[in-house]
């Protein structure tokens, strides 16, 4: 089976990108397609080239051979026009929905106004930008006007922004034919206006594609140039190389995205390091710091040492020697308390009574003891003071009060109190007080570490205070090594450690590493400031690279390629075929031929050629006559617009221009021939061809309108009077006595009546004159028409000198009006009711003198 074009394109559709198979399921379905969604077809783009899952619609291949059963588009009317050239403000035209709608008028009358109009919504290639009257004050209103359109049996009201060409789906369907296109269709190659539907969409889908393209393009305009200024450190490090083109494979060093306390501190430190006069200035103060800690430490460190050496031996020792001494000398305390006088209890407190009884020993064991050989306090013994002997009571007395004062537990006691206090002096024995601890550490070491060291010097200070006390045996036996010492040795070692790595740094290497360390670390710091910059700058490339990438979906190349296989299959022929048709009805004689030109965008452009037999090629604009060439645009026109599927309106302006009689009326029965199947409207300034398509269409059963227009002191493109040079004379002149009395109720002095008065001359001498041919030669000549009918011939002779008299007096009274006059001539001044007499009296003679040639 032979596979069909349109099998064809359902395998070229499949394999495009997703924008391109929505829009052609849009396209077929009447959906719009505006801004909003040429903005999601651009996302839609990016997406695919970033393989992300994307929506969207596919169009089967059976709808492609035609689009049938199309509802009958017609133009009911145009009216409220805005801000168009000359145009009056809010003027007006209504056409027949079918057949032929003639817009007659002279030049100046505003028919290009219109035109310009139709060319703008019908998306004419050759549309003009629509300019406000230039001859007066311009407004701000855009151009603006609305179009009354029948789509089979509905109707709608379309509003129109003429500054936006072609936005109406229906109204862009209307075939346009004027100067610029038939000039066109001779001098140039152009595209035929109507294609199979895949055609429109392809021609769409390359404008789609460039409004795509230029979402796509601001998108990538928008994306900042952002600027990386980077100092000479940088450019100069070569770890920095990176830096110098950033794109979207770029990546931040895991090592520049953090930054922490400790590397400014670093960055300081290295500062200081490579600073040599600094560091000789640190190595003086580290060591003046460190041998000021020193001379606290060795003193702390020396205790501690003792405290280890002393205490668990003599210490210990000498501490229970003392309590030992303590409790004999407290046990010959409670002697001499039980023995003692009252008067002796007291008296023991008081040194000069212990100073007496020492003495007293003294002298008895020196002299009187000597003598009797008896011991102080012995039997036989005398008291030194009165030398009687000491018996009884006296003599225990004298033995209790003796041992407790001169006996040797006391002496021992003493001399243990001497022993222990002498070894804890020693243990804790210090040259320094608080207060030069203070000064001697301040700023050198923390607060904390001061305190803790003011803190041990308190204790020896309380320890020395209270050497027996139970309290400091046990706090200094419970000492063990003084944890100070660990710390303060900490600190120098510390110190002593900076003081090295301070003199090592003064090292030339160790200089230069020191500058490697810190041209890294900077590198680091400034690659960490400007993170978020750099990340924008790789973020706004991939994004770059993202649109430009979704840009590749967009190329017309693969759509121009598909048309030109399509065309030859789809267009060539029947296109051609019916051009040839069109030249036989309307120039059989006229050699030329069509030929296609080069694809593009989607298009397949065709240029009429001289159909020769050499090989000689020349333009048709410089062999054909100017006549010639605008039959031979029509014969083009027609062919592209015949063959839409669509019945849709055809506009056509002046079509008969330079047109010889034979070619005028070929062209007056082919657009009366195409207004049987669709709405033909025509523009002209030729009453030629106002009547021919008039005659043509009453012939042919085809509706027929006619309107008139003309410019006035508001503007151009006014309605005037209808059916002028069509309809019974009678009845037009009846029809003008009741526009007359309308027109006296109006202002005598405004413009707008005597505008109205003119008008009201003019009609009705366009009535008398068509009173010589429709009723005095009772219509067997007419003007512009090629008919003469003879059958009334013979009544010519019942014309009589009274009804040649009555037209020549008609025709004399109200032409005056409408013929120049002298600068100097006074106004004239139109008697209304008189003119209403005229016509009644005319119309009276009309009456008989048809009477008088329907006699037998």
């Amino acid at each position: 089976m032979v596979e069909s074009p349109y099998d064809q394109f359902e395998q070229w559709l499949v394999k495009q990108p997703f924008w391109v198979q929505d829009a052609t399921w849009r396209l077929y379905n009447k959906r719009p397609i505006d801004d909003s969604q040429i903005g999601l077809y651009a996302q839609m783009c990016l997406d695919q080239t970033q393989n992300k899952e994307v929506e969207f619609q596919h169009i089967n291949k059976d709808v492609f051979g035609g689009v049938a059963n199309e509802p009958q588009i017609a133009i009911k009317s145009i009216h409220d026009v805005t801000g168009v050239n000359a145009l009056a403000e809010n003027t007006s035209l209504s056409f027949g929905e079918k057949g032929v709608s003639v817009v007659y008028g002279l030049n100046g009358a505003g028919k290009s106004g219109f035109m310009r109009i139709f060319k703008n919504v019908s998306g004419h290639p050759y549309a003009e930008q629509i300019q406000q009257n230039i001859f007066r004050k311009a407004g701000a209103t855009k151009p603006f006007c609305r179009f009354d359109i029948a789509i089979g049996e509905e109707y709608q009201t379309v509003e129109m922004d003429l500054t936006a060409k072609g936005n109406n789906p229906f109204l862009r369907q209307c075939d346009v034919f004027d100067t610029r296109i038939s000039t066109a269709y001779i001098s140039s190659a152009n595209s035929v206006s109507y294609e199979p539907f895949v055609f429109t969409v392809l021609k769409e889908l390359a404008v789609i594609a460039a409004r795509i393209q230029h979402v796509i393009q601001d998108k990538i305009g928008a994306i900042p140039e952002l600027q990386l200024s980077r100092p000479d450190f940088i450019r100069k490090s070569a770890e920095a190389t990176w830096l110098e083109q950033l794109t979207e494979k770029s990546t931040i060093p895991e090592e520049c995205i953090v930054w922490k306390e400790t590397d400014a501190k670093r960055i300081d430190e290295l500062n200081k390091l490579l600073d040599t006069q600094q560091v000789r200035t640190s190595i003086k103060n580290k060591e003046y710091q460190r041998n000021q800690i020193k001379k606290i430490y060795d003193e702390v460190h020396g205790i501690s040492k003792r405290i280890a050496e002393t205490v668990p031996t003599a210490f210990r020792v000498q501490y229970e020697a003392l309590q030992k001494a303590k409790a004999q000398y407290e046990l010959a305390k409670t002697i001499f308390t039980n023995n003692a006088t009252e008067q002796d209890k007291q008296s023991v407190s008081v040194a000069d009574f212990k100073a007496l009884w020492k003495a007293g020993r003294s002298y008895y064991e020196k002299c009187i003891h000597i003598v009797n050989g008896n011991g102080f306090a012995k039997p036989g013994s005398v008291c030194p003071l009165c030398l009687q002997r000491v018996e009884g009571d006296s003599l225990q007395r004298f033995a209790s009060v003796d041992e407790y004062i001169n006996g040797s537990f006391s002496e021992a006691y003493s001399s243990a109190e001497k022993r222990y206090k002498s070894t804890l002096e020693s243990i804790i024995a210090h040259t320094y007080t608080l207060a030069q601890i203070k000064d001697s550490l301040s700023g050198l070491v923390g607060e904390e570490l001061i305190s803790q060291i003011i803190e041990l010097y308190k204790q020896f200070d309380v320890w020395e205070a209270a050497p027996y006390s139970e309290s400091a045996f046990n706090d200094i036996s419970a000492i063990g090594e003084l944890a100070l010492v660990a710390t303060l040795n900490g600190v120098i070692t510390a110190l002593e450690t900076e003081i090295d790595s301070l003199k090592a740094a003064l090292n030339e290497e160790k200089q230069e590493e020191y500058k490697k360390e810190l041209q890294h670390l900077k590198y680091r710091h400034w690659v960490y400031q400007q993170q978020e910059l750099i990340q924008s700058i790789i973020q706004n490339d991939k994004r770059k690279k993202e649109l430009e990438a979704g840009q590749q979906l967009l190329k017309t190349n693969r759509i121009t390629s598909e048309s030109n296989q399509l065309a030859e299959a789809l267009i060539t022929d029947a296109y051609i075929e019916r051009f040839n048709k069109e030249m036989k009805v309307l120039a059989p004689y006229l050699k030329v031929k069509l030929e296609k030109g080069q694809s593009q965008k989607g298009r397949s452009p065709y240029k009429v050629v001289l159909d020769t037999t050499d090989k000689l090629r020349k333009s048709p604009e410089d062999v054909l006559s100017e006549g010639e060439q605008r039959i031979v645009a029509l014969a083009a026109f027609f062919a592209d617009a015949t063959g839409r599927n669509e019945q849709t309106p055809i506009i056509i302006d002046d079509p008969i221009s330079s047109l010889d009689y034979n070619y005028e009326e070929a062209a007056t029965r082919r657009i009366v021939e195409l207004a049987k199947e669709r709405q033909v409207i025509v523009f002209t300034h030729r009453i030629s061809l106002l009547v021919g398509l008039g005659e043509v269409c009453e012939a042919s059963g085809i509706p027929f309108t006619d309107l008139y227009i003309r410019g006035t002191n508001m503007g151009k493109g006014v309605p005037d009077f209808t059916d002028a040079y069509h309809g019974k004379v009678d009845k037009q002149l009846n029809g003008l006595v009741d526009r007359i009395r309308e027109i006296k109720k109006m202002d005598p002095y405004s413009h707008e009546y005597l505008d109205a008065c003119s008008r009201v001359s003019q009609q009705l001498r366009i009535c008398v004159e068509r009173s010589v041919e429709d009723v005095l030669l009772q219509q067997m000549v007419k003007r512009f028409s090629r008919r003469i009918m003879t059958g009334k011939l013979m009544k010519l002779d019942r014309i009589e000198s009274n009804d040649c008299e009555m037209i020549d007096i008609m025709m004399t009274k109200y032409s005056f009006n409408e013929h120049s006059q002298p600068d100097d001539s006074p106004l004239i001044e139109m008697d209304l009711d008189e003119t209403i007499t005229d016509i009644q009296r005319f119309v009276a003679w009309i009456k008989t003198f048809n009477k008088k040639m329907e006699k037998p």
